[in-house]
C-alpha cells in the first residue's frame, strides 16, 4: 500500500520556486512582507490583551526606573491569552509567505502544499503514525520513570483550553511548514538543487528557529546540546519526508500530532508551554530518553514510509 505521493525524477515541488517572478528584488519584497506580517500578528493580540486583559499581561515598574513584563499564567484566561500570543507570530510567518507567493512571486497557493490535489491520505498517515510512535515512547518512559509522571487532569480548565489548542495548533503547524518547507526550502533548492545539501541546510535552519525553546528547556551546555539534537532529529524527519513526497501533507500531519500531544496529553512542566493544562504532567523532562526516542521514532517512520513506497 502506497501513501500516493508524487514520484517525479526532479523535485518539481521545490522547483516551483523557480517559476513566476523570482528576482532578487521580489525575494527582498517577500522577506520584508513576512517580517511585516509577523510584527502585525504579534502586536495586535498584545495590544488587545493590554486593553482587555488587565491583570493578565502587565508592565510593572522596577526600582531602577525601568519596567518588566509580567504574565499571569495561573488562570485559564491568562494561560489562554499567552498561548494565543505565542502562536500568533508564527501564524504571521505562514500568512506572510502565502501572500508573498500569490501577489509578489505570482505563483499558485495550492501548489505551496502539493503539486496536485491536497493528499489527505498522506496527512492522516503522518498524523496517526506519529501519534502511535510518540505515545508508545511515552509509555516506555512512564514504565521506566513512572514517578516522574503526575496525573493532574483538571478537566474544567482542560476543556476550556481544548478548542483553542485544536484550532490554533494546526494553523501554527501549517504556518511553520509553509514558511520553512515551502518558502525557505524552495529558496535553498533553487540555488543548490542537491538533495543532501537541501535536506542538511533545512534541517539545521528549522532546528535553529527553535533556539528559544531550547534555551527555555536547557540549563547547561549538555542539556542545550541534547535539546538541539532532538530538534535536529524531528527537523530531519519533516524535511526528508517533504523532499521525498514532494508535498507538505506528511510533515503537516506529523507536526500537528507532535504539538497537540505535547500540549494537552503529556506536557512537561519545564517546557515553554508548561502552563497548558494536560492530562499528565511531567515533573522533569528526561532529555536523554526524549532525544533517543525522537531519533528512533523518526528512523522508524522513515523506514515505514520507504517500505510503503516500494510496495
Amino acid at each position: 500500500m502506497k501513501v500516493n505521493v508524487q514520484k517525479i525524477n526532479e523535485n518539481e515541488f521545490l522547483l516551483e520556486g523557480t517559476k513566476g517572478v523570482n528576482t532578487g528584488k521580489s525575494i527582498l519584497k517577500s522577506n520584508l512582507l513576512i517580517i511585516l506580517f509577523v510584527t502585525v500578528f504579534t502586536m495586535v493580540p498584545f495590544v488587545l490583551f493590554q486593553v482587555f486583559g488587565k491583570g493578565i499581561i502587565d508592565f510593572v515598574n522596577t526600582e531602577g526606573g525601568g519596567f518588566k513584563l509580567t504574565m499571569n499564567l495561573k488562570t485559564a484566561a491568562g494561560g489562554m491569552m499567552i498561548f494565543v500570543l505565542l502562536n500568533s507570530s508564527i501564524l504571521g510567518l505562514g500568512f506572510g509567505a502565502i501572500i508573498a507567493e500569490k501577489f509578489i512571486h505570482k505563483r499558485s497557493i495550492q501548489r505551496m502544499f502539493s503539486l496536485g490535489k491536497f493528499n489527505y491520505k498522506a496527512l492522516y498517515f503522518g498524523l496517526i503514525a506519529w501519534t502511535i510512535l510518540i505515545l508508545f515512547s511515552s509509555l516506555v518512559d512512564v514504565f521506566v520513570l513512572h514517578e516522574n509522571y503526575v496525573f493532574n487532569w483538571d478537566i474544567n480548565k482542560w476543556l476550556i483550553f481544548l478548542p483553542v489548542v485544536l484550532l490554533l495548533t494546526p494553523l501554527q503547524c501549517i504556518s511553520e511548514e509553509i514558511f520553512t518547507r515551502t518558502y525557505l526550502m524552495r529558496l535553498v533548492y533553487t540555488r543548490t538543487q542537491k538533495k543532501i545539501s537541501v535536506i542538511l541546510i533545512m534541517t539545521i535552519i528549522f532546528a535553529l528557529l527553535h533556539l528559544p525553546n531550547i534555551a527555555f528547556i536547557g540549563n547547561n551546555l549538555v542539556s542545550y546540546f541534547i535539546s538541539l539534537v532532538s530538534y535536529l532529529a524531528i527537523s530531519y524527519l519533516l524535511t526528508y519526508l517533504t523532499y521525498e513526497s514532494q508535498g507538505l501533507e506528511l510533515s503537516i500531519g506529523i507536526h500537528i500530532a507532535n504539538n497537540i500531544i505535547s500540549f494537552i496529553v503529556i506536557n512537561s512542566l519545564g517546557s515553554y508551554m508548561g502552563f497548558i493544562p494536560s492530562i499528565f504532567d511531567v515533573k522533569s523532562t528526561n532529555l536523554y530518553w526524549g532525544c533517543i526516542s525522537l531519533i528512533l521514532s523518526s528512523l522508524i517512520l522513515i523506514a515505514i514510509y520507504r517500505k510503503l513506497q516500494n510496495k
